[in-house]
């Protein structure tokens, strides 16, 4: 295979991104999607997507994809996922995977017998600091990590939406609030750079604002390799903070030490985009949710294992299950 066939369910704020950067990927080649809102296919329309559908069945049994990016609710990411790999198409799913453990297993059996490649959607390993933190940690550089600390503090779906979806404020249809929202990146990158984590020693859920999801958590993790770790997670906060530090033997590192200026970064990104569009030219975007589907179709091309394997997004859903567990959800 040396062009994948890409189909996009969902186009909300994250899928208009996969959207718009499929596009630019030159070993891809955008074939479908499929939306409820007639305005969300009369923009992939202007883009010149010749299948717009309205039914997301008629997507997944369409032959000409090869792969699906589903990014849609999460109580709708399981179905989806296993339907799309029954028809043994590749996916990419948004995270979470699911909103538990129960159902993300239920797909990664699937995914496991139809042999075909499955990625969540952590745009955060992509991202240039956590990167650099990664070649620290793996190059020895900072020693042996005794405490890694995690922060993801921002308004949450109350940043920049003039209505929050009525599925996002429900913990029955999102799996839960704040904790799984967004601190399932955290989890994700503590277990990239520390390994496997052995159990949750503390748990704190909030509900600051009285509603039904947590829109604070404080979780506690204790490594296999006796490492600590701390996530701070919440969606109360005007100011905005999503940093990991490492306390290593030999050093201490924040991943904000490499970020780029965000100016820089939206600069960088327009030129790349213009050049790849007009001259024709791969680029590797400074979007880190550009890389992971770069990332994802190339595994496909190369037939390599997926960059982020489900059995990672597993092991972070038992983590927040059991957060979520010790902590009382509602």
């Amino acid at each position: 295979m040396n062009k994948v066939r890409l189909g996009i369910i969902g186009l909300g704020g994250i899928g208009k991104v996969h959207f718009l950067n499929s596009l630019l990927i030159k070993n891809a080649r955008l074939v479908a999607v499929a939306d409820v809102s007639k305005k969300a296919l009369k923009f992939a329309k202007k883009y010149g997507i010749k299948k717009p559908y309205t039914n997301s069945e008629k997507l997944l049994t369409d032959p000409e994809i090869d792969a699906v990016i589903i990014s849609v609710p999460n109580f709708l990411h399981a179905d989806l996922a296993i339907r799309a790999l029954e028809e043994g198409k590749h996916v990419f799913v948004e995270k979470p995977l699911a909103r538990n453990f129960k159902e993300g297993e239920k797909i990664a059996r699937v995914a496991k017998k139809k042999d075909v490649k499955i990625m969540v959607g952590h745009q955060h390993r992509f991202d240039y600091g956590f990167s650099k933190l990664k070649q620290l940690v793996e190059n020895g550089r900072i020693g042996k990590v005794e405490t890694a600390i995690g922060d993801y503090v921002f308004r949450g779906p109350f940043l920049g939406m003039r209505k929050v979806p009525e599925w996002y404020l429900d913990p029955q249809m999102a799996g839960g609030g704040v904790l799984i929202t967004v601190g399932c990146h955290l989890i994700d990158l503590l277990r990239w750079f520390l390994g496997e984590i052995s159990k949750v020693t503390y748990s704190y859920l909030d509900y600051k604002y009285n509603l039904a999801i947590e829109d604070k958590a404080i979780v506690h993790l204790k490594f296999k390799n006796n490492a600590t770790g701390v996530i701070n997670t919440g969606f109360y906060s005007e100011g905005m903070k999503i940093d990991i530090t490492l306390y290593g033997t030999a050093g201490i590192v924040s991943s904000s030490s490499f970020n780029m200026p965000v100016k820089n970064v939206v600069f960088r990104n327009f030129f790349s985009a213009l050049r790849a569009r007009f001259l024709g030219k791969q680029v590797m975007l400074e979007n880190s949710y550009f890389k992971e589907l770069f990332a994802f179709v190339e595994c496909i091309i190369n037939d390599k294992e997926s960059p982020i394997p489900i059995a990672d997004e597993l092991a972070v859903l038992k983590v927040i299950d059991e957060a979520y567990a010790l902590g009382g959800l509602k």
